[in-house]
């Protein structure tokens, strides 16, 4: 089939291995996995029954957005088996990077093309016989620890190092650099960064690296908030407002977003950066920073240019406003994203050893959907007074538990 305006056409080529002589009659299912999202589980109408290197080919058409395609998730519905040679995946017509041995039995398998990351690095005033390690962190996830291999003993030279990881981290966000050995190294500059020879954000500072310690340095990240006032006639506001974004791994500082929100009706922008790494994005935290208060009938935030999924984009046509005064921040969430809390765990024992008060804590998990989506509004851990009365000399007739103080 032809795709429509906004659609994006994958085709996937099969090529079974020749040790697998019967092939499989199950019915396969692709979930197709990028930077920034995935396309839903689609039939994959491939005929892969005959087996013994037997070829074939599937195509799939979505107006999802999922990014950078980076790795396919398969699901056999039956319990039969298949091996795969090579699955090479085409993205708009552009071919991707083959993934090769693939067993498929009845669990979902997930296998990811190969990403490189390059750079070009300044060696500063302080060269060392040792390699730099480097992790690179994003949105996802984060890639392996890897050497960076090359010879860093000569100052104010070029290194251009690189590495390959099948580690879908999603979008980049940080770095993590180390060196081991009784030695230090100075970077002066990055002078390249690249992830598949797209250029990425290079960090502006000199790294000075030294022996088992993590230097950590993280892209500036731009965020767009777009909301309408509401219509009312005090639905605006003179007063400064604070944005904070919340996503799976932290959240940015509360920093204002300057713009003018006093005209009721108005479709109003604004922008903040920040370097803060918080994975994918969940919640958008908003708050008056005087003693007026603003109603909003449709949110968007857009991250480095992209636009956020959210539940809040339409606000007014389910005729709901969200108020927004000087005292308590509110909190907007997309509920596709986060998660929900577990049962709370047994309190732990007093931490006293006497007859005197003390503190017990408890905690609980999030529970997510996906193992990404992490975030849960509130707190883990739980705290409260308590008395050690087992530890008490004479007093256990009173009462021989521990008990939480109001």
């Amino acid at each position: 089939a032809d795709c429509t305006e906004g659609e994006t056409e994958y085709h996937l080529f099969i090529e079974l291995t020749t040790e697998d002589k019967a092939g499989t009659p199950d019915t396969n299912f692709v979930t197709m996995i990028g930077t920034r999202g995935e396309v839903p589980e689609t039939e994959c109408n491939a005929d892969l029954s005959t087996g013994n290197g037997a070829t074939g080919n599937c195509q799939i058409t979505s107006s999802v957005d999922i990014g950078e395609f980076r790795c396919v998730r398969w699901r056999k519905d039956g319990n039969d088996w298949l091996s795969i040679n090579e699955l090479q995946v085409m993205v708009g017509g552009w071919p991707q990077k083959s993934m090769y041995g693939l067993q498929l039995t009845e669990q979902p398998v997930t296998t990811c093309i190969e990403v490189e990351y390059r750079f070009a690095l300044r060696i500063g005033n302080d060269g060392s016989p040792y390699v730099p390690k480097v992790k690179v962190i994003g949105t996802l996830g984060e890639t392996e620890e890897a050497e960076l291999s090359g010879d860093y003993r000569a100052t104010f030279a070029f290194v251009y190092p690189s590495f390959r990881s099948t580690v879908n981290i999603g979008e980049y966000r940080c770095m993590e650099w180390g060196l081991e050995g009784g030695d230090s190294l100075r970077i002066e500059r990055i002078d390249l960064f690249e992830i598949n020879d797209k250029p990425q954000q290079r960090p502006t500072r000199e790294l000075y690296l030294v022996n088992m310690r993590i230097e950590s340095v993280c892209a500036e990240v731009y965020y767009k908030l777009t909301v309408k006032l509401g219509p009312g006639q005090s639905d605006g506001t003179e007063d400064a407002i604070y944005l904070r974004v919340l996503g799976t791994a932290g959240s940015t500082e509360s920093t204002e977003c300057t713009a003018d929100f006093s005209n009721p009706g108005s479709l109003v922008s604004c922008t903040t950066s920040s370097t803060a790494d918080i994975g994918l994005f969940v919640c958008v935290e908003l708050a008056n920073g005087g003693e007026d208060g603003f109603r909003i009938s449709q949110l968007q935030l857009d991250i480095n240019g992209v636009t956020q999924p959210s539940e809040y984009e339409e606000l007014a046509v389910a005729g709901d406003v969200v108020y927004i005064d000087d005292s308590v921040p509110v909190t907007l969430c997309y509920p596709g994203r986060s998660g929900a809390w577990g049962e709370w765990g047994d309190w732990s024992r007093c931490a006293v050893t006497d007859c005197s008060r003390g503190i017990r804590m408890r905690t609980r998990e999030c529970v997510k959907e996906h193992e990404n989506h992490r975030y849960c509004e509130g707190e883990g851990v739980q705290r409260g007074g308590c008395l050690d009365l087992e530890n008490c000399s004479g007093k256990t007739e009173i009462m021989d538990k521990k008990v939480t103080l109001a």
